[in-house]
């Protein structure tokens, strides 16, 4: 499959570049990215499904929003793969999906500066926000005619990209962030997210559910952080919900 992605500015820069009397033109361009794509799905049993993409981003053209007026950051290419398997039957179903994401260059325009990867300072070759390696799980079985137990796992493998960024800050800079960067390394592993739920159906029109979310915080709140670059994260609070649904 090939395919091309356009996404629009923010509407900041398109307004200033609208308004512009010195611009050649009043369009705004917008972000761009030209990919390839090639899937192959097998059905290997009655119960067992199979599935790997492998993908590459060519030509991945970033806008940056600066200064009141648009402009092009850079020009980023990368490559993936991801392999997938489903296993189902009348009263089980169970997802498993792992993906690995791999930048290749970032050609960064003259006098710009990025935040996604540190690749283009001399650090690494990974983007700096997202993890390469990432693994999902979902379940579901229903334990008779009215009880359902579903769950989620989500496992982010650590961010080396990160590191390299906040490397090159701690290099270059005397800030917090380089000083916090000689501290600590829990920024930079993995993120790990349980979610777990019971739906209990009474009748036909009536579901009853109750769904935990991030459940491993309640042994280590830091198996549920989100990074937020330059060496910081926030943990996600273990939480309950409750719901009631009826059909009428």
């Amino acid at each position: 499959m090939w395919s091309r992605s356009v996404r629009m500015s923010y509407e900041e820069a398109m307004k200033a570049n609208a308004e512009d009397s010195s611009s050649e033109s009043s369009n705004t361009p917008p972000e761009k990215l030209d990919s390839v794509e090639f899937r192959y799905e097998r059905q290997q049993s009655k119960n067992l499904d199979l599935a790997a993409s492998l993908f590459y981003h060519y030509n991945f053209q970033i806008i940056s929003y600066s200064g009141g007026s648009d402009a092009v950051l850079g020009n980023q290419k990368e490559w993936g793969v991801e392999l997938e398997s489903s296993y189902h039957t009348d009263k089980t179903k169970i997802g498993i999906s792992h993906s690995y994401t791999k930048l290749l260059s970032f050609d960064l325009e003259d006098g710009k500066s990025t935040f996604i990867t540190a690749k283009p300072y001399g650090y690494g070759d990974d983007l700096a926000q997202w993890s390469n390696h990432i693994t999902k799980i979902t379940a579901e079985q229903k334990l008779d005619d009215k009880w359902t137990l579903d769950g989620s796992f989500r496992i982010y493998w650590g961010f080396p990209g990160m590191k390299d960024y906040d490397q090159y800050l701690h290099d270059t800079s005397n800030n917090n962030v380089a000083q916090l960067f000689e501290m600590d390394n829990k920024p930079y592993r993995g993120n790990y997210y349980l979610n777990l739920g019971l739906r209990y159906k009474p009748t036909n029109d009536m579901t009853i559910g109750i769904f935990g979310y991030y459940l491993l915080g309640i042994f280590d709140r830091d198996l549920n952080k989100r990074n937020t670059g330059y060496s910081g994260f926030r943990d996600h609070a273990p939480a309950v919900s409750v719901s009631v649904e009826y059909k009428f």
